[in-house]
């Protein structure tokens, strides 16, 4: 039975150019199984809106997506010393960590932020106490909610559309192309399942006759 020795490892991996390196990025077997399909689908979601760019203004095509932040911001290395079983990293709160809070903009085309930007807290309840919002700061370009998870709920996607992205799009025609799969749940609550005659168009929701959603 053949048993590689480090040696051969180590000469086998400098052949083949081969290291150890950190996972930057987690994929299920789908992605993998269906990378052609999902590339090609992609591809085919840009064309398409390419050809609608023509009909519509720069200030009237926008893109939005969510970014989830921690409070506390960690790197996962450090200087140690060789053959420590356990290496420790000092935090503040093991808590901050985690998922703390969500941010979401809209952009245009033309590169300007449009309407306000939408900021979801994480409150232990759910809701924030009267103490919190008396000591809450307020910008007016700014609209904050809050959830247990620090993340958007169906219920605060639709609080969105109608407290943000409405009063941003207004009357005018607009394209919006939304990054997060989260907005088409939220969009068929305030959309009362309603779809773009169209039809040609992949996960494609009518906001209202002054915009439509394409969601990727």
């Amino acid at each position: 039975t053949f048993e590689a020795s480090d040696s051969w490892i180590l000469r086998f991996k400098r052949r083949h150019a081969l290291c150890s390196r950190k996972v930057t990025k987690l994929i299920t077997q789908r992605e993998v199984v269906n990378a052609d399909t999902i590339n090609e689908s992609a591809n085919d979601f840009v064309n398409k809106i390419k050809k609608l760019l023509s009909h519509y203004r720069e200030h009237n095509v926008l893109n939005t997506d969510q970014t989830g932040l921690e409070i506390e911001m960690i790197g996962n290395r450090t200087l140690s010393f060789k053959g420590e079983k356990s290496t420790f990293g000092k935090v503040r709160s093991i808590h901050n960590t985690t998922h703390s809070y969500t941010v979401q903009f809209i952009t245009s085309l033309s590169g300007q932020p449009i309407g306000n930007c939408y900021l979801c807290l994480k409150e232990k309840n759910g809701h924030m106490s009267n103490n919190i919002k008396k000591d809450l700061f307020r910008a007016s370009n700014v609209t904050v909610t809050c959830s247990q998870s620090g993340k958007l709920t169906s219920s605060l996607v639709e609080y969105w559309i109608r407290n943000v992205l409405k009063p941003a799009v207004g009357n005018g025609k607009s394209i919006i192309i939304i990054g997060c799969l989260g907005w088409s749940n939220g969009s068929k609550i305030i959309l009362e399942n309603e779809t773009s005659s169209t039809g040609n168009y992949p996960k494609e929701d009518k906001f209202d006759d002054s915009a439509i959603g394409y969601y990727i």
